[in-house]
This record gives structure tokens, sequence and C-alpha cells, in this order.
């Protein structure tokens, strides 16, 4: 058996050890995080770099408002089920989008630019500005509307800082 092969199946048992009906999302987040946390070797350090792993592994799940865009946990536990990853860096980006599918708030504001996603309420890190931004196209703006220009080091919103967002208003 593959090392991808192994590794993406050691995942699978992880999560497939929650109870799917009954699984809340902070329940599945942390086990994820668990999962990554005990096989770190698994990933190069560039791949952990890349899809900034460590990130998900010390956030602490009381400060964020977590969801996830599936209808449910035990759908998105049935969907990861049926991907056969073929790298170690595929394994990492599909376990990296999940952690920030469920960390992110998902406002219902549309994006301006695309117009194919709601803007996901984040927090810009060069500045500590409240950032709406969009997964597909990248578009983000400001509270007002303005698009951000520059740098940008987006980090998904905690609790505390959404709750001072005027357009709050999400899918959770």
């Amino acid at each position: 058996m593959s090392s991808v092969k192994k590794v993406w199946n050691s995942f699978c048992r992880e999560i497939e050890k929650l109870n799917s009906d009954t699984a809340t999302i902070e329940e599945l987040f942390t086990a994820i995080t668990r999962w990554l946390s005990n096989n770190k070797k698994s990933f190069p350090e560039d791949i952990w770099s890349i899809y900034k792993l460590d990130f998900y592994t010390e956030l602490d799940v009381r400060e964020y408002y977590l969801g996830v865009s599936e209808d449910s946990v035990s759908l998105l536990i049935e969907r990861l089920r049926k991907i056969t990853p073929h790298s170690v860096d595929r394994v990492a980006m599909i376990v990296r989008d999940v952690l920030w599918d469920c960390s992110t708030f998902k406002t219902h504001i549309q994006c301006p630019n695309c117009k194919d996603d709601d803007l996901r309420i984040m927090v810009n890190e060069i500045d500590n500005k409240i950032v709406l931004a969009c997964d597909i196209c990248l578009w983000a703006q400001f509270e007002d509307g303005k698009q951000v220009r520059g740098q940008k080091k987006l980090r998904p919103a905690k609790k505390f800082e959404i709750d001072v967002c005027p357009v709050r208003t999400s899918h959770r």
C-alpha cells in the first residue's frame, strides 16, 4: 500500500470513529486536528507550512464559530470517504480545506466580483481590520464594500471579532 493511501486511510479511520449521525462540528474539527497533530511526520515540512496546518492544530475551537457548508457533518464525512487523493500534498490540501470551511464564518453577502459564493468574515493580520473575502475568486473588501488593495494576510475571524461586525448574518 502506498504511503499516500496509508495516510488517507488513517485519516478516514479517525473521522469514522465519530458517530456521523450525532457528531457535532466541534467533535469533527477536534478529531481532524488531533489526527493532524498525531500525523505531522506524514507531511513534508514545506507542505505543512504551505497549508498553514499549525494554525489549525493550535486553534482554540471555543474562540470560533464553527460550521460547515455541507448540510450536515454526516454528509461531509460521507463525501470525504469517497475521495481518493493521489499525493500527500493533496491530502494536506483536502484536510486544510475542510478545516478552513469549518472555521470561517460565511455571510449572506454575495461576492460582488464573481457572484458565485457568499463572502466570509476574515481578519487581515497586517492591520487587524475586518475583511470580507470570497473563496472562489479571492475578492476581498472592507465592510463598506471598498476593495482591499495591497498585501493581505487573512485568517478566520474569531467570535469576538464577528460579534462586533455589522455584516455578521450567517448560514450558521
